[in-house]
């Protein structure tokens, strides 16, 4: 007997709700949801106006995270990076085992590899120049500078190829 797309599109719900039945399956879902919305909450915070706590606290939460959400996690490093690079530095300096160093680098890797072959090595190199001047703009300590080169070092948008 053929069934109409209505009858399998419910028999697929079904059984992904069958998979969703047990207490550990579905504490992983809920788990899932709740730190991409604290996620989201506590970017948003960081860019009306940076402190401690919020970077800690993102800080556990690129540390949870996985799968799309990494990439997520990368994408909004690099937002703050822009909107917040002094403090950002700063956190990163003062926490060099942080894992939002490692998200920042590969949200950098990603954009970065929209690019490719003369074009990529051009805009790369003119990206670490950028980051190097904003930094000394920005009056940070030769420490801090020093690590802003540590990071762009790591950047390799041919992760992405």
């Amino acid at each position: 007997m053929l069934q109409t797309a209505c009858q399998q599109s419910e028999q697929a719900t079904d059984l992904r709700k069958s998979q969703l039945a047990s207490p550990t399956e579905q504490y992983i879902e809920a788990q899932r949801t709740d730190t991409d919305v604290l996620t989201e909450s506590t970017i948003k915070k960081l860019v009306l106006g940076p402190s401690l706590h919020h970077w800690e606290k993102l800080d556990s939460l690129a540390c949870l995270t996985g799968g799309e959400s990494t990439g997520n996690m990368g994408l909004a490093t690099v937002k703050l990076w822009e909107l917040q690079f002094q403090s950002f530095v700063t956190y990163l300096t003062q926490h060099p085992k942080s894992c939002l160093r490692q998200s920042l680098v590969w949200g950098m890797s990603e954009e970065q590899s929209v690019l490719k072959g003369t074009a990529r090595a051009v805009a790369l190199a003119a990206f670490k120049k950028e980051v190097s001047q904003r930094a000394a703009m920005a009056g940070l300590t030769q420490a801090e500078q020093q690590y802003c080169k540590l990071i762009m070092a790591d950047v390799k948008p041919e992760l992405y190829d």
